[in-house]
């Protein structure tokens, strides 16, 4: 699995954060060790050394089970390409989001278990984790910046990426600790879907205002190739380019100010006495 691909899961299944984090608890301190006496026939070898395993551990018995790294099933393009396609000659408005819904549940697919354990590991269903899993990739895609400036015709400020990034960051970690005490205190399945929407809708509204996103493009934008040819034309034509480019011309590059040729320069004037 590629390190791209990698980060791609990492930061899909970071929406809903499989893993707990806790807080490492301290042993005695050191007056309390200090305090402890030891026998000297404790010194003396007798056996193998108190706490330390004899034999590897076995998987099943002494640890959990490992389930593999999440991978792209081989034929997940080829599934996004004919949902667009279908969804295109439905008419669907937002044919892009179709295709990537396709794509991600045959993801979802082609990696059962990891779902599975991630659904019964977070108190949740697996349509939760799925939508979960949905909003990851398309979070992002959303912070591709090369395929975000293709898509809007136009750069993306750093310091708008930076508040982008943030944004998920705090929405990310607000998230986990709302769906967490809420599976805690036996919500329901509505109440956790409303979670997840709220947060979702948080995101997008707040992005769309920082970057100048509408909804139309980031459906463009999850069709997946920036330089495809755009499904809801909801890109300037090149006579609206050529037009913007007029009304906004670039600045004149500053060239440093030449020297004259030597029979162009002035005589300068000498002073008779």
């Amino acid at each position: 699995m590629s390190n791209v691909a990698r980060i791609t899961v990492a930061l899909a299944a970071a929406v809903v954060g499989a893993a707990l984090w806790f807080g490492s608890r301290g042993g005695a301190d050191e007056t309390e060790r200090a305090s402890v006496q030891v026998q000297p026939a404790a010194l003396e070898p007798q056996g193998p050394p108190l706490g330390r395993p004899t034999e590897p551990p076995v998987e099943g018995r002494d640890e959990p089970f490992s389930l593999p790294d999440p991978s792209a099933p081989p034929d997940m393009n080829q599934i996004r390409e004919e949902a667009l396609a279908a969804a295109r000659a439905a008419g669907e408005p937002r044919p892009g989001e179709k295709a990537f819904r396709a794509a991600v549940a045959a993801f979802m697919a082609h990696n059962r278990q990891l779902a599975d354990q991630q659904a019964q590991q977070e108190g949740l269903t697996l349509g939760e984790v799925e939508e979960l899993t949905v909003f990851g990739f398309e979070a992002q895609s959303s912070q591709r910046w090369p395929d975000v400036e293709g898509v809007l015709g136009r750069p993306v400020p750093e310091a708008t990426r930076q508040q982008a990034e943030q944004l998920l960051d705090e929405l990310n970690q607000g998230f986990k600790e709302e769906m967490r005490a809420l599976v805690a205190a036996g919500g329901t399945e509505p109440e956790r879907w409303a979670l997840i929407r709220k947060t979702q809708d948080a995101y997008r509204q707040r992005y769309f205002q920082l970057t100048g996103m509408t909804p139309e493009l980031l459906d463009d934008l999850l069709v997946g190739d920036a330089g495809r040819a755009y499904p809801n034309s909801a890109l300037p034509g090149p006579e609206e380019l050529a037009r913007q480019a007029e009304a906004h011309p670039e600045p004149e590059p500053v060239r440093p100010e030449e020297e004259p040729p030597e029979s162009e320069r002035p005589t300068p004037e000498v002073d008779e006495e």
